[in-house]
């Protein structure tokens, strides 16, 4: 199969709700509120990271 007639999809990759249901265009398949916690999980990962390397707790 070939990925170059692969549209975006109208479901979000990480929860599974459509388009349709959440009422938002899906950027590069994932909805709003999925890239709001993404987003929300690596910052807390950062400043967790920053903390080991800065006080050397490893």
């Amino acid at each position: 199969m070939s990925s170059r007639n692969h549209t975006a999809s109208p479901v979000c990759r990480v929860c599974g709700q459509s388009e349709s249901e959440s009422g938002h265009e899906h950027p590069a398949g994932v909805c709003r509120g999925c890239l709001f916690k993404i987003g929300i999980v690596l910052i807390i990962v950062m400043v967790i990271t920053s903390y080991v390397v800065w006080f050397g707790l490893l």
